[in-house]
């Protein structure tokens, strides 16, 4: 008797990343990762970040045993390889400033990690920017973004104390974005105050049909 195999994991349709569906779904029907590089576009005038050492005392006070899935309520994301992305809840990290947290990425080295498909894609690039950000004593959370045209992303979110929440995208660049559903995901590069005349915007990725945001003890909230 034929025995046909199924597997589980589906990747997800996305520039990066993979989803797990729940859902069966023949072996043969394999999916791929695509990934549309970003290419710099005009300039444009970034806000000015000043030095502000972050906090790091909290770093040692991390539990890594409390983490979290990301769970849409219709599937469980995984990173490229599929394991189950986890979120690092640090019981002692707080919201900051806007200058902290973008000083934060600025030192943080998740984005000059290579983009390997199937192996590290943007869901891992999120994952790991939330993981080191409660390391680092600073709250964080996780995104999930569809667009118009099938495909998706992942990127993180910041909570600051001065400027509100802002959306910062650590994959093979430090940029930052707004999120608004029906509207172009157009990430700008993040730099520092002595590379301003450099800043530039990277190609848009898509219009966002929704979008989620996952907080750092798994709380999903949706925005269709």
């Amino acid at each position: 008797m034929k025995i046909i195999k199924y597997i589980v994991i589906l990747a997800f349709v996305c520039m990066c990343g993979c989803i797990d569906k729940n859902i069966a779904q023949p072996v043969s029907q394999s999916t791929t990762d695509i990934i549309n590089v970003p290419t710099v576009s005009e300039s444009v005038s970034m806000p000015v970040v000043t030095e502000t050492p972050v906090d790091n005392n909290s770093m040692a006070e991390v539990d890594h045993n409390s983490t979290t899935e990301v769970d849409l309520g219709y599937a469980i994301i995984v990173g490229a390889d599929g394991h189950h992305i986890h979120l690092v809840h640090n019981t002692y990290a707080t919201d900051k400033t806007y200058n902290e947290v973008i000083n934060f990425i600025l030192q943080d080295p998740t984005d000059k990690k290579p983009y390997i498909d199937d192996v590290y894609t943007c869901g891992d690039y999120a994952e790991n920017v939330q993981n080191n950000a409660e390391a680092a004593g600073i709250k964080c959370g996780y995104v999930c973004i569809d667009f118009e045209d099938g495909y998706g992303h992942a990127c993180n979110y910041f909570d600051t104390t001065d400027k509100g929440r802002v959306y910062i995208d650590c994959t093979m660049y430090d940029s930052i974005s707004e999120i608004k559903t029906g509207e172009l995901y157009q990430p700008r590069y993040i730099v520092s105050h002595n590379d301003m005349e450099h800043s530039h915007t990277l190609s848009s990725m898509g219009v966002i049909s929704k979008y989620s945001e996952t907080d750092d003890i798994g709380v999903t909230k949706p925005h269709l």
